[in-house]
């Protein structure tokens, strides 16, 4: 079988499996910080979510990245795409924006050493 540039390019991004963050001010039931989970962004996702103008700092898009890519511990959905207005109302847009930010960043070698 012939060595392709694209089974490496593949490789590569499948070797950053899922990122987890923990959310010391999302406190659960039990007093620990929230672990939320995500799989490294595609460019297909990158693209319907990120509008052209990349403002980060639309709360809505914050929101909408953050209900689109957080997972549980089995890779379920932490958000439905009602928590929108929550998200947006209600909830501390500097934590919102950090996570965000995590979910579109591509994974350092030191986030790969965390897993």
């Amino acid at each position: 079988m012939a060595d392709k540039v694209i089974d490496r390019a593949k490789a590569h991004f499948e070797s950053f499996g899922v990122q987890k963050c923990s959310v010391p001010e999302w406190l659960d039931v039990n007093g620990k910080p929230t672990t939320v989970y995500w799989k490294p962004i595609t460019l297909a996702e990158r693209n319907s979510l990120i509008p052209a103008s990349g403002n980060l700092n639309d709360l809505t898009l914050l929101a909408t990245i953050v209900i689109q890519k957080s997972l549980d511990k089995e890779g379920k959905k932490l958000f439905a795409e009602e928590d929108i207005l929550p998200l947006k109302h209600k909830v501390d847009s500097e934590v919102l924006g950090k996570l965000a930010q995590l979910m579109i960043a591509t994974p350092t070698p030191e986030d790969q050493k965390k897993k």
